[in-house]
């Protein structure tokens, strides 16, 4: 399977793009993002420490940049207890409007697009008892080679991460990740569209945005796909969720309180310029459908990039 995935991910590492300061706008990497209630409890912000910990443990010393509750990046290895950070009592105070949030990278320079990040951002206790279906999340990205080195390894992380977090969904796969600097990311959203439009497999993904809207249903599936009890449920229950994704090719793993859904041994990107398809994803496509979000905002203010129709469109694109 090594040779397998050699060449999947050998064009995909050069796909990468530069500015005239040589700043790293968007490159490829592994992707996972988990969407969860209640974030401000001290259950999801201990779940969430425990997560950082094992990233700090594994990839700490190649982390180089952090920036915590908003401000400006710093050096990471400045500062690393993040949970004593998160665990402080102000976050589930009555009537707190507290969020919790940060960003590591190792991104060479603070705002390049790095493929070795983990970032989240948890809802205060006001936001959730105001609207009890708010979301918060937790991103994680590894690079590319991960999964040559390390082949079972990353579905074991993110099954392992989801038995901790309970999340409400998610999704993870090969993805395209942006520069840490929202003006100058704008200046490339025609990059990331082309890059998309080309390679339908790889997941778009602004978890800040895609969190209001999916409040109420699915982003989508990807080669990892995490549904909690309550969309299982919508499926008619594990069982027949395997019986309609109906093939070996799919693995279904069950966890106390959700399901990690595997789509294929490795992930599929697809090349419309050398038509080649997602077979895997298009059978996960139909089979999540009666789950998925209809409507959702564009993620880009640039023409001619994902706004409002072009990424309902992409939301909808293995759709027969």
């Amino acid at each position: 399977m090594n040779d397998e995935i050699a060449r999947l991910i050998e064009p995909l590492e050069l796909v990468q793009e530069t500015d005239d300061a040589g700043r790293v706008v968007l490159r490829l990497g592994l992707l996972v993002t988990w969407y969860f209630h209640h974030g401000y409890t001290l259950e999801k912000r201990r779940a969430v420490a425990d997560c950082y910990d094992e990233f700090q443990a594994s990839f700490g010393e190649r982390l180089r940049w952090r920036v915590v509750e908003g401000g400006r990046f710093s050096g990471a290895k400045r500062k690393r207890n993040l949970a004593a950070y998160l665990l402080a009592p102000g976050f589930a105070a009555a009537k707190s409007d507290k969020n919790w949030a940060f960003i590591y990278h190792g991104g060479e320079r603070q705002e390049d697009a790095s493929d070795l990040r983990i970032e989240g951002l948890g809802s205060s206790r006001m936001e959730c008892e105001m609207n009890p279906d708010n979301l918060s999340h937790l991103t994680i990205a590894l690079p590319l080679g991960f999964l040559t080195e390390r082949p079972a390894d990353f579905p074991e992380l993110v099954l392992r991460w989801s038995q901790r977090l309970q999340p409400f969904h998610g999704y993870g796969g090969i993805g395209i990740l942006t520069m840490h600097n929202d003006a100058r990311a704008q200046m490339h959203e025609k990059e990331v569209f082309g890059i998309a439009q080309r390679f339908p497999g790889l997941e778009v993904d602004y978890p800040t945005d895609h969190s209001i809207w999916t409040e109420r249903g699915v982003k989508g599936g990807n080669w990892i796909t995490v549904l909690s009890d309550h969309w299982v449920k919508k499926l008619g229950g594990v069982e027949k969720t395997r019986q309609a994704l109906g093939t070996e090719l799919f693995r279904v793993n069950e966890y106390p309180g959700g399901v990690l859904i595997l789509a294929g041994s490795i992930p599929e990107t697809g090349d419309r310029n050398r038509e080649i398809d997602v077979p895997n994803y298009r059978k996960l496509a139909h089979v999540l459908k009666p789950l998925r979000t209809i409507h959702h905002p564009g993620v880009h203010n640039t023409p001619g990039a994902f706004r409002w129709h072009e990424f309902e469109a992409w939301l909808a694109r293995f759709d027969d």
